[in-house]
């Protein structure tokens, strides 16, 4: 170390006296150095400062962030220890000298963020506190070291107990599933075989969602005939929208163990004539509710009777989540629109005045592999296949899906389906 002596320091006449001074500062910062506990490190602090400049009266405050913690204090009595604390918080700059010259008070600092702030008050030697307050300067960079590196040990060790937990945690989950999947496999015979085959995520979704749902499925009908049968109309009306929506969830779990297939090549879509306009009035059955409650408008344009030549499951699922986006990220008082571009035959469009599509999510929007969900204007969460799975199910009809949008001002969403009678089977797969 380095004695910093301020211009007519004061410092001890005799230089074995500072060389000793440093000696010892420098042997009790070795040990302060090993410490790995915040709170021994703080009192080696005060002991630090009470061994080398006898202080009648020291106190410590320790910050976390920006924010101050409980004062702490060592010998002698400081005084009222709000006043105390308040004149410390005031602190602005690296240290600052008593003004009656029998003491200072020293910021401790790591890169940059306040550690701590320690105060000494009547050194037994005031002629010498310039001395005394190079020591400290010299000291303080290796005691925000120590208290820096003691509050990183105790966030890696919790961060390791909660690593370990989160382990255990998965372990447990790991068994829990295993003998879920032995139960099932006693249960079903070929038909779950064949489940055990599909994508993993496939799997977790049709066990972790179609059981709790097919179970709500099969008793909705029950308790609506009983609101009936007392004469309760109003909420059997609620309860048919519910289970319009339970069964279309119910049909997208089963679609999906179909949709896993495709990069195979074995999906056989069922096409016939569709009435999408009449497969939007379904679908805003079930969004009508949602979109009222964020003031948004939503328009079905198309023409009545407007028919493509589609699989009629698996094109519902398209419309339902090229809506559902629409909606999710429209904000308050907007408008969504569904219609049929004019001298564009086959091809709906899907319009929404919301938020539209970041250009870094526009190139992987349609990739499972990419992550490009994010929150909707309201919070609404989203799994993020929605998008993905409807590029599949579109180029498995050999159609085209593409968008237009402009950040801030909306999205179009554009469906082309070839022009093609239902007799025509398009080309299986991707």
């Amino acid at each position: 170390m380095v004695d910093k002596t301020f211009p007519g320091s004061g410092a001890p006449d005799d230089p074995n006296k500072m060389n000793a001074d440093y000696a010892m500062l420098y042997d009790i910062l070795s040990r302060l150095a090993l410490s790995q506990d915040e709170q021994e490190v703080i009192h080696g602090i005060i002991e630090t400062f009470e061994v080398l400049c006898a202080p009648a009266a020291i106190a410590y405050l320790p910050y976390n962030g920006e924010a101050p913690g409980t004062l702490i204090t060592g010998v002698g009595t400081v005084g009222e220890k709000n006043a105390v604390k308040e004149r410390l918080e005031k602190l602005n700059k690296e240290f600052e000298r008593d003004p009656d010259g029998g003491g200072f008070t020293l910021q401790i600092r790591h890169g940059g963020q306040k550690l701590g702030v320690v105060m000494l008050e009547g050194i037994l030697f005031p002629q010498h506190l310039n001395h005394y307050l190079n020591l400290a300067l010299n000291a303080k960079a290796v005691m925000a070291l120590a208290m820096y590196n003691a509050r990183t040990i105790h966030s890696l060790q919790a961060a390791k107990e909660e690593l370990a937990d989160a382990n255990r945690r998965l372990q447990t989950e790991i068994a829990e599933r295993k003998l879920a999947e032995e139960s099932m496999r006693e249960q079903k015979e070929l038909a779950e075989m064949a489940t055990l085959q599909k994508d993993k995520y496939v799997s977790l979704v049709s066990h972790d969602l179609k059981g709790p749902l097919g179970v709500i499925y099969g008793f909705l009908p029950i308790v609506r005939q009983q609101l009936l049968a007392n004469g309760d109309s109003h909420h059997a009306g609620y309860l048919d929208i519910s289970i319009t929506a339970t069964k279309r969830m119910l049909n997208m779990i089963n679609e999906l163990l179909t949709i896993g297939r495709f990069k195979t090549g074995k999906i056989q879509l069922q096409l016939r004539p569709v009435d999408v306009h009449a497969l939007i009035e379904e679908d805003l059955e079930i969004f009508t509710p949602f979109a009222r409650q964020k003031g948004i408008t939503v328009s079905n344009a198309l023409p009545a009777g407007f028919t493509v030549c589609a699989d009629p499951d698996l094109f519902g699922e398209v419309l339902h989540n090229l809506l559902s986006n629409a909606i999710k990220f429209t904000p308050n008082g907007g408008r969504v629109t569904i219609s049929a571009p004019e001298g564009k035959p086959d091809t709906i469009a899907v319009t929404d005045t919301g938020t539209g599509i970041r250009p870094e999510f526009q190139k992987n929007l349609f990739h499972y592999e990419e992550k490009t969900t994010h929150r909707g204007t309201n919070g609404e969460a989203g799994t993020g296949f929605g998008l993905p799975l409807t590029w599949d199910i579109i180029l498995a009809h050999n159609g085209t899906l593409h968008f237009e949008t402009e950040t801030g001002k909306g999205s179009t969403f554009f469906v082309h389906l070839p022009e093609k009678g239902c007799a025509e089977r398009p080309n299986q797969g991707k």
